[in-house]
């Protein structure tokens, strides 16, 4: 009788194992956090543009890194100033737009 090598025989097991903890977390944070209402969009779509003016039009590494910076300007409004944290975005577009009005990484257009 012939055996299955044993690097085979760990694929078997540990693939439906992995599969099965996969699904149960994907499970647990794919849940949304809040339900689908009227206007729901308009946050979204308000950060995305932020995002893409903040890295440079046309530039995916560009809002990549807008992103990023999204996300830190977002947690730090969180943590300093509860109350303003929307408005901490939009200082970050500014600060942006007036030391680099193209962009992080945009480029100018003449």
């Amino acid at each position: 009788m012939v055996y299955p090598p044993p690097e085979s025989v760990v694929a078997l097991c540990v693939w439906p194992v992995s599969r099965l903890l996969t699904t149960t977390r994907a499970s647990g944070t794919a849940a949304p956090l809040e339900s689908v209402s009227p206007g729901l969009d308009a946050s979204i779509l308000i950060s995305a543009f932020i995002v893409s003016v903040i890295g440079g039009l046309g530039s995916v590494a560009g809002a990549a890194i807008g992103a990023v910076v999204i996300a830190l300007f977002n947690t730090a409004g969180v943590l300093w100033a509860p109350s303003w944290e929307p408005a901490f975005i939009y200082l970050a577009m500014i600060a942006v737009l007036a030391l680099r009005p193209w962009g992080l990484l945009g480029t100018a257009e003449r």
